[in-house]
């Protein structure tokens, strides 16, 4: 390819520079990579998620992670259509609502950028 997953893994500080650096937002990678995945969102390919646990408990995992209110949690389930699914564990999903519950995720600290990886491949 051309690059562009690497591109998007750098810039979410999920991947180090081999050599230059990279500055969003004033903040430097990788060494500020905390402050910029707060501002950055991102559904990719693979959803990122714990598939042995539910909707919700993946949600409440990462509303702990990016210190985000708990009860944001049944409002974006709610806003992607999963409510109905939210107790289910998400490896019951199907590969549609993966990508939703990850697009769920992404939203879920309000970010100021969301970057999408080929979400719709697979």
């Amino acid at each position: 390819g051309s690059g562009k997953s690497t591109l998007i893994r750098l810039l979410c500080g999920l991947s180090k520079p081999t050599s230059g650096a990279i500055r969003i937002g004033g903040w430097a990678l990788p060494g500020e990579a905390e402050a910029v995945r707060a501002q950055i969102g991102l559904v990719a390919h693979k959803p990122l998620l714990y598939e042995g646990l539910t909707g919700r408990e993946n949600l409440a995992f990462f509303a702990r992670l990016y210190g985000t209110k708990s009860d944001q949690v049944d409002a974006m389930l709610e806003r992607v259509g999963l409510s109905r699914r939210a107790d289910d564990p998400a490896r019951t999903y199907s590969r549609g609502m993966m990508q939703r519950l990850s697009l769920a995720r992404a939203l879920l600290h309000e970010p100021d950028v969301l970057l999408f990886d080929e979400p719709y491949t697979g």
